[in-house]
């Protein structure tokens, strides 16, 4: 990790050999590297991808070299790292459109969401029929998929009916995992 700070410290590009989780080999990479950050214990470099014309987001664990780049020059762009992540959760950032996401969740779970919000944009907005609706101002990531769907039948996702769908078909998968491998199993 210090390398990486220190190649950011002083404005160097860098050719990552990183290997993705499902690939066999691994892949360069050259980029101008920004910002380390950290999300559930795993750390991450974002930097500037010359290729893409875009900032991606390295996993630490799965770079297997860096090399400096000395020749190249690094692209010197002001970018406000608290506002590049705002629309979303965790470390996955879509250039897509924030929207507004209902969820009801129960009132044991609705004090977990009180007491430590998901989001800045996170708003309580009313008690109905003992659930408690909250909705969220952001773009859906599989970070905040995969808590959501952590609370099991604690919660529901109301709105949009876009995402309500997506997350119903995420539950289902699972039953039929478990359906399949418990009747395989006894």
């Amino acid at each position: 990790m210090q390398e990486l700070i220190d190649h950011i410290t002083d404005k160097r590009v860098v050719r990552l050999d990183y290997r993705k989780f499902d690939a066999s080999e691994s892949a360069e990479y050259v980029i101008h590297p920004y910002l380390l950050k950290e999300y559930r214990n795993r750390w991450y470099v974002v930097g500037y991808h010359e290729d893409a014309r875009m900032f991606k987001i390295f996993g630490l664990e799965r770079i297997e070299n860096i090399t400096p780049l000395s020749q190249k020059l690094y692209w010197t762009q002001v970018v406000n790292f608290e506002r590049f992540f705002e629309n979303s959760i965790g470390i996955t950032r879509y250039e897509e459109t924030p929207e507004d996401i209902l969820i009801a969740c129960t009132s044991r779970q609705s004090k977990y969401l009180i007491t430590q919000p998901l989001h800045p944009t996170q708003t309580f907005m009313k008690e109905e029929n003992g659930w408690f609706i909250f909705k969220f101002h952001l773009v859906p990531t599989p970070e905040f998929t995969a808590t959501l769907l952590g609370w099991a039948d604690q919660i529901e996702v109301r709105k949009p009916v876009r995402y309500r769908k997506e997350f119903a078909e995420k539950i289902e998968q699972m039953v039929l995992l478990y359906r399949a491998k418990l009747a395989a199993t006894g």
